[in-house]
């Protein structure tokens, strides 16, 4: 989920996010299902270590929480590892039509 500021619509992202592949893996039997968010592109297994989820839609209507779809890792063994997520682009535009953008930064959220 993407949660976008008050008054702002969700119109492109791309995110990544990074674990320890001893534990996960985001090869064979992971998979991505699709959320509210139209058009989402996702990259698994490349590298095993990461998936990344990118959209752009420069007319959607998209605010608040935002769901761009779930990504099912598959479990390598028992452990504990740190999931890291990264922010390479988040736009959003406001009720004026003003665009604004994140750009490099880590995702906090979810993050652990």
């Amino acid at each position: 989920r993407i949660r976008a500021p008050a008054g702002h619509r969700l119109i492109n992202f791309q995110i990544s996010v990074d674990f320890n592949t001893s534990v996960l893996s985001s090869g064979a039997g992971a998979l991505y299902s699709a959320g509210e968010f139209v058009g989402v592109t996702a990259t698994l297994n490349d590298p095993p270590s990461a998936f990344q989820l990118v959209a752009s839609d420069p007319s959607s209507e998209r605010t608040g929480v935002v769901s761009v779809g779930t990504v099912s890792l598959r479990v390598v063994a028992s452990g504990v590892t740190f999931v890291s997520g990264h922010i390479t682009e988040l736009i959003t535009v406001d009720e004026q039509g003003v665009t604004h953008r994140v750009s490099n930064v880590p995702a906090v959220a979810g993050s652990g």
